[in-house]
């Protein structure tokens, strides 16, 4: 009796692997779905010629969307979208050649903009803004090349702003010998 409760997890997988080669070889487009465990849809993914081409949709267990994923030819192109199991954006950002290549947004659960970046081919290139829960800006940082490059502001909930200067990726101290003389 034992041997059966084996063989049955075996012979589903192996009736699967099957049918996804039928597929595949009937159709150059194809939907796949894959299931958590418990049988909630888990992934929905669009395939042609075997790449995945398309969006591809997560999901939570609760069945709520989770992400999702513009890919052409295998390859992650256009906007991926993450949202919380609550139903509220998490960030967007925009992918070229597997790469985050252009502005990313990620907000609080209530909805509220958290952090925007620019990226240039997978590196942080442009402006860093992050914000307060109120909306209030709360840094501003630059970037170049994926350092921080410029002078950085820290504000305060009533706005106050502490200035640091970053040369490359490294905090600029002030010549000290100057203040000596």
């Amino acid at each position: 009796m034992d041997t059966i409760y084996v063989l049955i997890p075996i012979l589903i997988a192996i009736f699967i692997y099957t049918v996804d080669l039928v597929i595949k070889n009937l159709a150059s487009y194809y939907t796949k779905l894959v299931y958590y465990v418990s049988g909630e849809l888990k992934f929905e993914m669009q395939f042609k010629d075997s790449k995945l081409n398309g969006i591809t949709k997560t999901y939570y267990k609760s069945g709520k969307l989770m992400a999702e994923t513009s890919f052409v030819d295998g390859v992650a192109n256009g906007i991926q979208k993450s949202y919380y199991e609550s139903g509220p954006l998490d960030f967007e950002c925009i992918y070229k050649d597997n790469k985050i290549d252009g502005l990313k947004k990620v907000y609080y659960e209530t909805g509220q903009l958290w952090y925007e970046l620019t990226y240039v081919n997978d590196e942080k290139h442009g402006t860093f803004k992050e914000y307060y829960e109120s909306g209030e800006l709360k840094i501003e940082m630059p970037y170049v090349n994926d350092k921080m490059h410029g002078i950085v502001k820290y504000f305060d909930e009533t706005g106050s702003c502490t200035e640091i200067e970053y040369d490359n990726g490294v905090i600029k101290i002030p010549n000290m010998t100057e203040n000596l003389e």
